[in-house]
């Protein structure tokens, strides 16, 4: 195994985990994938994923040994368990306090809109889901776990959520097609009293936001100066949309672009689009982004940009270099297709 290999096995939380037979399969896993690593990758993820059965599992917290004669168990289970359960129902707010609640995240999907793969479902999307919980347990400590259902209702999706909320301290949703991803977020948002997120939405426009303001300050530009263009309106960059502007953007100084041209006052096709598809939202954008009124595509509107972000469907020239070369000297592109 290599050194870089094993110190990281050592130093990681899993490693006391780990027996002989482990360390001996990850050795040999890595010398299999040689130097052609990046188009071995997929092979070896299917192996690990088999010898592991996935990427998480749940452990003990407590000690489970018997001590001067007493049975932990006791306490941890019944008869003594009674007892932190008459406190709970005291006082409901203890249930952070005398159970794992605070610490606990589910990774919540139905698999219809798994990145770079589509709909695929929940069984074929709960490999997606235990790679999350093992981000969330691996970097941050937290004690996430996957839940896959098998739904494409957003009503049965939100009352499934709602029902489960008494063992989990906060929600994270991953992988929902749009626009129930929009629905389903802000009814939960209105009707939950845990944090909820969408990672599609909220996350992605974090990390993107974070980008643009590092950016500017390399460049030496200042985001209330700043021309942006927004390719795509889906969850990443509706939830862009409602940080840019806050964090200082001017709204007359971004154009928004979806997959029927530039967004502008006079695009009545949304007016009076379904607010559960985002049309609402995305009218409000025509009428306070784009102060000319610029209509067209992309390529016009990235002509002169300092920052273009493209979160939309992978078609063919949906943003290509010589529209990029358009944009101003100093520029910043964010494009994920």
């Amino acid at each position: 195994m290599t050194k870089r290999l094993t110190d990281f096995v050592k130093k990681s939380m899993i490693y006391r985990y780990l027996n002989a037979v482990h360390l001996q399969f990850l050795q040999e896993s890595v010398i299999k994938m040689g130097k052609d690593r990046k188009k071995k990758i997929d092979e070896m993820s299917a192996v690990l994923h088999k010898f592991y059965h996935g990427d998480t599992m749940v452990i003990p917290r407590c000690w489970t040994k018997t001590i001067d004669g007493v049975n932990l168990f006791e306490w941890a289970y019944t008869p003594g368990v009674a007892e932190a359960c008459r406190e709970i129902i005291k006082d409901q707010a203890k249930v952070y306090d005398l159970t794992d609640k605070s610490n606990r995240v589910l990774i919540i999907s139905n698999g219809t809109r798994v990145l770079g793969l589509g709909d695929i479902g929940p069984w074929a999307g709960e490999p997606v889901m235990e790679g999350k919980a093992l981000i969330f347990n691996f970097l941050g400590g937290i004690d996430a776990m996957s839940l896959s259902l098998k739904t494409k209702d957003p009503d049965e999706f939100i009352n499934i959520v709602k029902n489960i909320t008494p063992s989990v301290g906060g929600i994270n949703l991953e992988d929902i097609k749009k626009p129930d991803c929009f629905y389903i977020l802000n009814k939960l948002h209105n009707e939950l009293e845990i944090p909820i997120w969408h990672d599609d939405q909220q996350g992605t426009a974090a990390v993107t936001l974070a980008a643009i303001i590092n950016g500017l300050k390399v460049v030496g530009k200042k985001i209330e100066e700043a021309r942006f263009v927004i390719i795509g309106l889906g969850a990443a960059n509706t939830a862009l949309m409602r940080m840019l502007i806050p964090a200082g953007a001017k709204p007359g100084n971004i154009i928004i672009v979806d997959s029927r041209g530039i967004l502008h006052r006079d695009r009545f096709d949304i007016k009076n689009g379904n607010p559960r598809n985002g049309e609402e939202e995305k009218w409000q954008y025509a009428k306070i982004t784009n102060l000319k009124c610029l209509s067209g595509n992309a390529d016009k509107a990235l002509r002169g940009a300092d920052i273009a972000v493209s979160y939309s469907a992978a078609k063919e020239n949906s943003v290509n270099s010589k529209w990029v070369k358009k944009m101003a000297s100093r520029a910043i592109s964010v494009i994920i297709h």
